[in-house]
């Protein structure tokens, strides 16, 4: 899937160490088998292992984060490794709601337990390639590449949520690092001691920034995620946050209708999920914003029709 969007190419990143997962999967075989294959089957993965390693350089084989590509087993479809893991599950599976279903809104299809099979082998092409900088160190390719998209995400995020480049631009090389080990080590505190200085939603944060706009990605079927941006109330005038109580909040509704008409128009069903939750359209988006936004501080909504 190419990935353009309304503001630049889209660079989310995958946060989650996945490194227990890799181990496990080592002994399944690439070619299609399932969890229950013999050792010699597995002995087959760690040699395409180490033939892909080779293909790829002797820089990857050095790393603990193997080049590799995830499947879904089910519908046989690539995972897009740049994308949230819960937005690539709500994706898959509204598509088995609409493929299976007469009545969409009323199906309450779960895909758990979520069978997914990794390969070494046979990259697809229509996946975003995992390629660092030459300046990556040789033991982290995979792990940084994913921090590369990770922060190009979250400055498209700060520009759509401040209008200027400014924040995005004053954060130090130390702030990236410590926001990416919370992440990765899932230590919500380092993260949240960052971010909380980044938002504005108070009318103003210590750098001094008020918040402009929602930063909202939206990914409709098999399409790339497009950006625009989505203020915060519908009428005009002063937009400050602190006024929350007095304005008219822009809903869910209000941009699929602006973003996307088509979706309203005769009888055309359509299914929309944020965080796997089937939102009111009457929602008001900055308060899922502020509650259900990634950690790229985008707030993504699916869309199946």
């Amino acid at each position: 899937d190419g990935d353009d969007d309304g503001i630049d190419d889209e660079d989310d990143g995958d946060d989650g160490d996945g490194s227990e997962t890799m181990k496990r999967s080592m002994q399944e075989d690439d070619d299609g088998e399932d969890g229950d294959n013999n050792d010699g089957q597995g002995q087959g993965a760690d040699s395409d292992a180490s033939s892909s390693a080779q293909t790829n350089g002797d820089e990857n084989a050095l790393s603990p984060y193997p080049v590799c590509w995830f499947e879904d087993v089910e519908t046989g479809t690539p995972l897009r490794w740049h994308l949230f893991v819960g937005v690539i599950y709500d994706l898959l599976c509204m598509k088995t709601i609409r493929s299976s279903s007469t009545d969409m809104k009323n199906d309450t299809y779960t895909h758990l337990p979520w069978k997914i099979r990794v390969h070494f082998t046979s990259y697809p092409s229509l996946l975003l390639p995992l390629s660092p900088s030459s300046n990556a160190a040789k033991d982290d390719l995979v792990l940084q590449c994913l921090f590369q998209h990770y922060l190009n995400s979250l400055k498209q995020s700060l520009y759509v949520q401040h209008n200027t480049n400014r924040i995005s631009k004053n954060m130090s090389k130390q702030s990236h690092l410590q926001l990416w080990d919370g992440i990765v080590m899932n230590h919500f505190g380092v993260y949240e001691q960052i971010v909380s200085e980044l938002d504005g939603t108070d009318g103003g944060s210590g750098l001094g920034v008020t918040m402009e706009n929602i930063p909202l990605r939206v990914l409709v079927d098999d399409r790339p995620a497009f950006i625009r941006p989505c203020k915060l109330f519908q009428n005009n005038g002063n937009d400050s946050v602190d006024a929350d109580a007095e304005r008219n909040f822009t809903s869910v509704e209000n941009v699929l209708r602006d973003w996307l008409p088509h979706l309203f128009e005769g009888e055309s069903e359509f299914l929309w999920r944020v965080q796997g939750i089937q939102v009111p359209l009457d929602c008001p988006l900055l308060h899922l914003w502020r509650g259900l936004c990634h950690p790229d501080r985008f707030l993504y909504i699916t869309v199946v029709t």
